[in-house]
């Protein structure tokens, strides 16, 4: 839950500083897949939708609405 709680915060940061919706989902796959854990993600230019699956097989899902986005290329490289 903390990993997916982590990816997210990470995902909704890189949506509001302009990322692109690809450049999102990537980001937070790679952490899921560094921890070696199956996840999946859909971002929208307001959504993002996460989930993935523990080693003990329970299911965890999280959803952020994100209300604004700017072009914050400088943060975006951070």
């Amino acid at each position: 839950e903390k990993l997916l709680s982590v990816s997210a915060r990470l995902g909704a940061s890189l949506l509001k500083s302009g990322a692109e919706i690809y450049r999102v989902e990537d980001s937070m796959q790679r952490i899921f897949s560094a921890y070696g854990i199956e996840g999946g993600i859909f971002a929208t230019s307001t959504c993002i939708i996460a989930s993935l699956t523990d080693e003990q097989g329970h299911s965890v899902s999280k959803t952020l609405r994100i209300h604004f986005r700017t072009t914050d290329l400088d943060r975006v490289a951070e």
